[in-house]
């Protein structure tokens, strides 16, 4: 069962909680991510914006794909409960320096809180492989500073769908 946190102003932000917990599955399809059983990035986000807005759904798309379409989503604001956080920080294949093309993408729930599908350690320091809810700020300095790519500069990118 999920259950959609309605301390949240923002429907897509609402319905982004009901994956928490998820299991993360790089690329993943439609009908694990709506059927609950795993989701990726940029599937959470446009699963979550097609429960939100279920007569204005979009197609499953991957992070550069959404942060780059003009029909899905334009300029957002950094901390906005609801806008979208698109990250580029490696090359192909997760090798090389940042190429500009997005490689991870979040939904702000407000200030640096974010909500994203990935596997890493989050600030409490376990190690998960799901959907959660945590700082974005941290990832951010995780990523340029410990993690395997670092040292880098990650390039931030908000956005927030149409």
């Amino acid at each position: 069962m999920s259950v959609r946190d309605s301390a949240c102003a923002n429907p897509v932000v609402q319905w982004a909680t009901t994956w928490l917990d998820v299991p993360f599955i790089y690329g993943s399809v439609r009908e694990w991510v709506e059927h609950y059983e795993g989701a990726d990035c940029a599937d959470l986000l446009i699963g979550a914006h097609n429960k939100a807005h279920p007569w204005h759904s979009f197609g499953y798309t991957n992070a550069n794909g959404l942060a780059h379409s003009e029909a899905m989503t334009e300029p957002g604001v950094q901390g906005t409960e609801g806008d979208l956080i698109f990250w580029d920080y490696h090359g192909d294949n997760e090798t090389g320096p940042p190429d500009g093309k997005y490689d991870h993408s979040m939904i702000c729930t407000g200030g640096t809180a974010a909500i994203w599908a990935s596997a890493g350690w989050g600030s409490d320091g376990v190690l998960r492989r799901c959907v959660k809810r945590d700082d974005w700020e941290a990832w951010q300095a995780m990523i340029e500073n410990e993690s395997s790519w670092a040292p880098v500069t990650a390039a931030c990118l908000w956005r927030r769908f149409r």
